[in-house]
């Protein structure tokens, strides 16, 4: 039995719909970026998917929950959950949710990780999906 391991980073938090608002002629996003009130959008966040694998093989798990929040990183109830893991190390918005159903979609797709919807939580103690290491 043979898998393969696609390599390349995983780009997360798709972000918001981008376009341009005028308002009697005055470019508005410029002007809440000058105000402090908004900033450039510089693309997507991205990370090495062998950087995952570390971070649970050193949490003496093969798995992790994915733990998607609507809430502020403060507000965050699951601190071993994907979603805290990218909010603190990765995200360019780490209020924004960011372990979706995409990033796991391209997780697995590496070969790396499995699904796996029966996952026992660190944090709650109830049962989560998440990813688990793919054995090989």
């Amino acid at each position: 039995m043979s898998t393969e391991t696609k390599t390349g980073l995983i780009l997360f938090n798709c972000g918001p719909t981008l376009g341009v608002v005028y308002v009697d002629g005055k470019d508005v996003n410029l002007e809440m970026v000058r105000a402090g009130l908004a900033e450039v959008y510089r693309g997507r966040a991205q990370f090495d998917p062998s950087e995952l694998f570390q971070h649970i093989k050193s949490s003496f798990r093969d798995y992790i929950i994915q733990g998607q929040q609507n809430c502020s990183l403060a507000e965050h109830t699951k601190p071993n959950s994907l979603d805290y893991w990218l909010r603190t190390n990765y995200a360019r918005t780490p209020d924004t949710k960011q372990a979706t159903n995409d990033v796991i979609d391209q997780l697995v797709e590496t070969g790396l990780f499995e699904v796996d919807r029966k996952l026992h939580c660190p944090d709650s103690g109830r049962l989560c999906k998440g990813i688990k290491l793919k054995s090989h």
